[in-house]
């Protein structure tokens, strides 16, 4: 491959990640846009993301910037999507969440894969092709495991559904807001130039190939885990509100009981009582003492 060849494949292959990234942030948003706005909203969070990163990348922001600006945009239209501010909220802060995590498991995987294959003398074209090989197979790999991740908290998130008051938003994006800021700063050590020499953290740290990764993954867990609480809590206070209300029903219907009681022992005791009444005027009338 040669430079050129490879200028025109670093371009290609840019598109290619903001098209498969897009597509990953639509199908995790799909199974909650409601069904009547769902064409309209998806096209336009697909849409969006892929103008605002090539504004991002076109304008040289810091890190971290686009996905900033990409959740104030989708919160803005929330309406227009379909959805309402706390769901987006969550949903964004989730899969960026996610895609940091992952990006830093497989780049410690990436790492390995690029130290194991040896280094030798080759031609400019050779190394090219060789970079070009190794860009794709991070982004196939991290796009799979990006894919496999956001489908695990779809499928939790869709079991049942949450209530997202100020508070139970507040704690599910705790996790997911600390996880992306752990990747921010991690991304930023990884590599470094200092004094015109390039400085890797894991040539530096090699026990960072295991302790980043996990690291990912216990932020990861921790938000799917968060979810799969706060959905339990939930199911217990609906739980707890059905018997509530089946303890005021069955109250009730014993009052209800204990009052229709109370009222045909009235009704015998006035049965009794003419019944009485009545034998007496029978023998008064059989005596002849009308009077009486």
């Amino acid at each position: 491959m040669s430079e050129t060849g490879f200028r025109i494949f670093n371009q290609v292959f840019s598109a290619g990640a903001g098209l498969t990234y897009a597509a990953l942030l639509t199908a995790f948003f799909r199974p909650f846009v409601p069904q009547d706005k769902r064409r309209r909203g998806l096209l336009f969070v697909f849409f969006v993301y892929i103008l605002f990163e090539i504004v991002c990348n076109r304008a040289a922001l810091p890190q971290g910037s686009f996905g900033l600006i990409l959740m104030t945009i989708l919160l803005v239209a929330s309406k227009w999507i379909g959805l309402g501010k706390p769901s987006v909220f969550l949903l964004t802060l989730l899969y960026f969440n996610a895609r940091i995590s992952s990006g830093l498991m497989v780049q410690s995987l990436y790492f390995i894969v690029e130290r194991s294959v040896p280094y030798r003398l080759e031609p400019p074209e050779a190394v090219f092709l060789r970079a070009a090989l190794l860009v794709v197979l991070f982004l196939l790999s991290h796009a799979s495991m990006l894919a496999v991740m956001l489908y695990a908290l779809q499928r939790q998130m869709r079991k049942q559904k949450m209530t997202l008051h100020r508070r139970e938003l507040c704690y599910l994006t705790l996790v997911p807001t600390a996880g992306i800021l752990f990747g921010q700063v991690i991304s930023r050590l990884l590599v470094e130039f200092k004094d015109g020499v390039l400085l890797q953290l894991y040539e530096r740290h090699p026990a960072f190939l295991a302790v980043i990764p996990v690291l990912a993954l216990l932020f990861y867990a921790g938000a799917y885990l968060t979810i799969a609480f706060q959905q339990g809590m939930a199911a217990l206070r609906e739980e707890q509100a059905t018997h509530y209300m089946e303890y005021q029903q069955t109250q009730a219907i014993r009052a209800r009981i204990h009052e229709a009681e109370q009222f045909y022992t009235r009704i015998r005791g006035l049965k009794h009582e003419r019944r009485g009444h009545l034998t007496n005027i029978k023998g008064l009338a059989q005596s002849g003492e009308y009077a009486r």
